[in-house]
């Protein structure tokens, strides 16, 4: 079954809550913006069963685990695991009682990477010396996972990002890098669930002398 892009949802001929439709009103929500921020008390249940559909077309948990004894403290979500169950993230498990982790580790990141020539579209160029690097590139990492629940996210594609891939360790992706190479981004997705991997990565880079990595 093809999956369409929540980005691409078709739009409502008026906001429910207040009948308006003055402002663009996505049909998944229902809702204008202004009820969205004003209102966010008689919009957040349709919110939420949009966010929890437009996971469960990807295999995803809906909402972050809150009940078993198995706690992940990888990031602000805080995931407690009964037994078998994913992370939100769908890169953690609880097996025999602990957790396990089916990516983002060292050993095995779940994303694909490019070069992109510098200077780039770098949302942090007011920041970084890769905006002025003319004919050199950045290595753009694109993590398969992300610890948000973004309905409308221009990157979604990143769910469909299998964990059980072979994947690459930090080493093959600094691997990747060349003599051109003067710095490194990480995204996806959200480089959150992976953030061993991205670090242990980077410290490869630092040593080897990239040292603008970020």
């Amino acid at each position: 079954m093809a999956v369409v892009p929540w980005s691409r949802s078709p739009l409502a001929q008026a906001c429910k809550l207040c009948g308006s439709s003055k402002l663009p009103v996505a049909a998944v929500l229902s809702a204008c913006a202004e009820c969205l921020c004003q209102r966010p008390e008689q919009a957040r249940p349709a919110v939420r069963a949009a966010q929890s559909i437009s996971r469960g077309e990807f295999g995803l948990p809906p909402a972050p685990p809150a009940e078993g004894d198995v706690v992940c403290p990888l990031c602000v979500n805080a995931c407690r695991l009964a037994e078998g169950q994913r992370g939100f993230c769908n890169l953690r498990e609880a097996r025999d009682g602990r957790l396990v982790h089916l990516a983002g580790t060292p050993a095995k990141g779940i994303l694909h990477w490019y070069f992109d020539p510098l200077p780039t579209n770098c949302v942090a160029d007011w920041v970084c010396e890769g905006s002025h690097q003319r004919g050199r590139n950045n290595l753009a990492v694109f993590y398969g996972a992300c610890t948000f629940n973004c309905l409308f996210c221009q990157n979604w594609h990143y769910r469909q990002m299998d964990p059980s891939g072979p994947g690459m360790s930090a080493q093959e992706l600094a691997d990747c890098a060349n003599a051109r190479t003067f710095c490194v981004c990480y995204f996806g997705g959200d480089p959150t669930p992976q953030m061993p991997h991205a670090l242990a990565t980077s410290r490869i880079l630092a040593r080897r002398g990239n040292s603008a990595c970020r």
